[in-house]
């Protein structure tokens, strides 16, 4: 890393457990990790690893057992349900594997959402959202509604919700895995440009070879735990 890196994500002793006993699971057990700005990172394990655990407790969206969860900085694993809704909406970029685009809503409205919530003034607004648009090719489906959308459109516009709004970070979960191999190959390839040449850093949860072959950085999870952290040239 070079010396004007900034450590954006960092979890110290982080545990999830589910369950009690002879049930109880450990989902996320002992990881200590750090992100910072600009990786391309990967978290790879077969599944039941932990590895969306992980993303959901670096989130919020789930709480630790046990353990600190850092944000620019700051602690947030004693943060108030409404504090980590605050964090998430401002510095927080997800993509799932299921798209989670609301049906209701044009892909134009979808990517709009958080600058919504944002409360960025509605000129602002189109502006920065037709450019994001733009940028991954789907500005002509701006005004079409999820259902009239194939996978790897829907996944498109997911991910142009995930950076409209300039997050410190991208969390992606399997962001691939319900996509066919030629439209997966094309956004992996286009998440890996984002990162490239507008230093956005993400996250993943993945298996998929393509994404971990173009990830700057592996972690590989075995139950629940780090078992590798590979860098890759």
């Amino acid at each position: 890393m070079t010396a004007n890196t900034t450590t954006i994500i960092e979890t110290r002793a982080a545990c999830k457990f589910f369950g009690e006993g002879e049930s109880l699971v450990k989902a996320v057990n002992d990881v200590d990790l750090r992100i910072e700005t600009g990786e391309f990172t990967a978290i790879a394990g077969p599944s039941g690893s932990g590895k969306s655990t992980l993303l959901n407790i670096i989130s919020g969206l789930d709480h630790v057992t046990s353990g600190k969860i850092f944000m620019n900085g700051a602690e947030v694993t004693q943060y108030t349900d409404k504090e980590l809704a605050n964090l998430r909406l401002k510095h927080i970029g997800f993509v799932f594997q299921n798209f989670n685009l609301l049906p209701v809503l044009t892909a134009y409205e979808n990517a709009e959402y958080i600058l919504m919530l944002r409360g960025m003034p509605e000129n602002e607004r189109r502006d920065k959202v037709m450019a994001v648009l733009d940028k991954l090719g789907i500005a002509d489906k701006a005004k079409n509604f999820p259902s009239q959308l194939s996978g790897g459109q829907q996944q498109r516009v997911a991910i142009a919700r995930a950076i409209a709004a300039n997050p410190t970070v991208v969390l992606a979960d399997e962001p691939t895995a319900n996509l066919d191999s030629k439209t997966a190959a094309s956004l992996v390839e286009m998440m890996a440009e984002l990162n490239e040449k507008e230093g956005i850093t993400f996250l993943f949860s993945s298996h998929d070879p393509r994404i971990l072959d173009c990830s700057k950085r592996v972690l590989v999870l075995t139950d629940g735990a780090i078992s590798d952290d590979q860098k890759n040239n």
